[in-house]
């Protein structure tokens, strides 16, 4: 059974037609990667509804990769009990790879302030 019939099938006379197509999307796809985990807004709606999405990867025991800039420390000893449930689960099917180095943001960042500052003041480029 894919993991959307289960999915509707646990779910599915509780949940609206909308609900309902909502539910699968997390599912249908081979890989699903979520990119920049943390940076979403902290309303108890958005929790639940990344939450729902990690879920449904885990009871469909489909892949799911997750960026974030949260570290590991973070992940491990969240705030409050909506953040624990999504970090628990991601623990639990991801394998934490930490990349080191440099903000590659912060660096372009920079050179846009220095280019911007030899634009509006000639001789203060520095």
């Amino acid at each position: 059974m894919s993991g959307c019939l289960f999915l509707l099938r646990l779910y599915g006379s509780r949940l609206s037609s909308l609900s309902r197509e909502r539910l699968c999307v997390p599912v249908i796809y081979d890989l699903l990667i979520l990119d920049d985990l943390g940076a979403e807004r902290g309303t108890e709606y958005a929790l639940e509804q990344v939450f729902a999405v990690i879920d449904a990867r885990y009871r469909s025991r489909k892949p799911l990769i997750v960026t974030t800039n949260l570290t590991l420390d973070a992940l491990k000893h969240p705030d409050d009990l909506a953040h624990a449930r999504i970090y628990d689960r991601i623990l639990e099917i991801c394998a934490p790879i930490l990349f080191g180095g440099e903000n590659l943001r912060v660096e372009k960042a920079n050179e846009t302030k220095t280019a911007a500052r030899s634009l509006l003041l000639p001789g203060n480029a520095a």
